[in-house]
């Protein structure tokens, strides 16, 4: 992180409610607790951690939060966390870190597929979810990765989700 820290998750390791820690190595390889999560803020953390556009780091909770769908939180340059935003029902629980795309957004998946996109307030909107087929499954097992070619990300989800890639509002 821009504080100097590298930082890394632990699914459990929160010895008192087994809902995750956040943990910070300096370069002398001493390791603290920055954060324990709990079911308020959101639990159990998965995923790669996301240094936004603005220095600070993202990433998400697969359960607890206000809803108990897990959450998207910040550690901003002070190593302060906060957590941002938490998911609602079947537009919940994010299986996989974020990417942060050319357009400064980080974008992920939800466990029932739907994509979603978080700007930097941490408004999230979501885009059509997709069908759960045969075809298509559910429970994503990679994040999203930009394409050399501006397009056909697009067209490959349109076809994949059957729908619009148009944001929703939540």
């Amino acid at each position: 992180g821009s504080d100097g820290l590298l930082y890394a998750t632990s699914y459990f390791g929160n010895p008192s409610s087994y809902d995750g820690s956040l943990i910070g190595l300096d370069t002398t390889g001493a390791v603290a607790v920055t954060h324990s999560f709990n079911s308020s803020a959101g639990s159990n953390p998965l995923g790669s951690l996301t240094v936004g556009g603005d220095g600070a780091i993202y990433g998400v909770t697969e359960y607890g939060g206000t809803n108990g769908y897990g959450t998207v939180y910040r550690i901003d340059s002070a190593g302060t966390f906060t957590s941002l935003y938490s998911f609602v029902g079947a537009s919940g629980n994010p299986q996989q870190g974020l990417f942060l795309a050319k357009d400064g957004a980080l974008y992920g998946v939800t466990s029932g597929g739907s994509p979603f996109r978080v700007d930097s307030s941490g408004t999230v909107s979501y885009a059509e979810s997709c069908r759960s087929t045969s075809r298509t499954g559910t429970q994503p097992a990679t994040v999203y990765t930009r394409s050399r070619r501006a397009n056909a990300t697009k067209r490959r989800s349109r076809r994949r989700c059957g729908g619009s890639s148009r944001p929703r509002s939540t």
